[in-house]
């Protein structure tokens, strides 16, 4: 796997659209994705079903898309740049169960649904570092 940049994540409108479109549909509960690309390029965005528990708090994507997904990027020669989630209360930023659940060297997209807000970060354990997520409006 190439290694990533973490200042900054280029992705089209078109998906930040769809990741908004699918927040709004999954409200009062937290959506979960993946958004894969190279070289800091998302192209590819797989919405995954919540399978949380507390699925209003938390998310957990359903292992077999996840799998599926995976093999798939591995076929089309795609890294997962990072996970997306809402939270349809907010906050804006990573929660603290965010920061204790990461496990992916891969981005956290956060997306608070109304009024529409879409951030990107990096999670460490002890808290987090914005990234640029530069929309391709083309």
């Amino acid at each position: 796997m190439a290694s990533l940049s973490k200042s900054a994540l280029y992705i089209p409108q078109a998906i930040v659209s769809a990741m908004l479109d699918h927040a709004r549909k999954e409200t009062p509960q937290e959506c979960v994705g993946l958004l894969f690309g190279s070289q800091n390029r998302i192209r590819r965005r797989v919405g995954c079903h919540n399978v949380a528990i507390d699925a209003k708090t938390a998310f957990m994507a359903k292992a077999e898309e996840v799998l599926a997904a995976l093999k798939e990027a591995d076929a089309n020669n795609e890294e997962l740049l990072a996970i997306y989630h809402s939270h349809p209360q907010g906050p804006q930023t990573p929660s603290a169960t965010d920061l204790q659940e990461a496990h992916y060297d891969a981005a956290s997209v956060i997306i608070v649904p109304e009024p529409a807000i879409v951030r990107a970060f990096w999670l460490q354990r002890h808290g987090y570092q914005e990234v640029d997520l530069v929309i391709d409006r083309n």
